[in-house]
């Protein structure tokens, strides 16, 4: 590869000139320095690409193969493929009703102020993920964002 990167670089200089050359030869070091580091992406996002201080995040629904990352996000830049609700009733159907705590209005605007540990939509909807944590970092049951006892008090306490 190396000598390759060679050839095409002494090709350009000839027809391009010096000044040409050094922008076209910096985009060459960097795509072949990338690809020479380049690795699948696996389940578990703990790769080297993150910040050193980011958490590690685990497959939180631990199915195997039958769930990645790419189920709910693009491959760059990570963010979500779908609107949030879309996203989560991919994998998560039925009726909204049976959910535990059902008397939630997903999709609609809150009538009262959400602490920002609960994340609104940003169209300011009450969505899954504002009670859930899609990631599971907090380690509570069904992956809440505060323990199940507190949840509602969180938002509601004095009503």
């Amino acid at each position: 590869m190396k000598k390759n990167l060679l050839n095409a670089f002494s090709i350009l200089s000839l027809n391009l000139g010096a000044r040409t050359i050094a922008p076209l030869c910096a985009v060459f070091i960097i795509a072949a320095v990338g690809a020479s580091f380049a690795a699948p992406l696996q389940q578990d996002i703990s790769h080297g690409a993150l910040k050193e201080e980011s958490v590690q995040i685990k497959n939180p629904h631990d199915f195997g193969d039958k769930t990645s990352c790419g189920r709910c996000h693009t491959p760059a830049p990570p963010k979500l493929s779908f609107d949030p609700v879309t996203t989560c009733v991919k994998c998560h159907t039925g009726n909204l009703n049976s959910h535990p705590i059902s008397r939630h209005p997903i999709g609609k605007a809150p009538r009262i102020n959400i602490p920002s540990a609960f994340p609104l939509s940003k169209d300011g909807l009450m969505v899954c993920y504002t009670c859930h944590d899609p990631h599971g970092k907090s380690g509570h049951k069904r992956m809440l964002r505060v323990e199940y006892g507190k949840l509602c008090a969180a938002c509601h306490a004095g009503y």
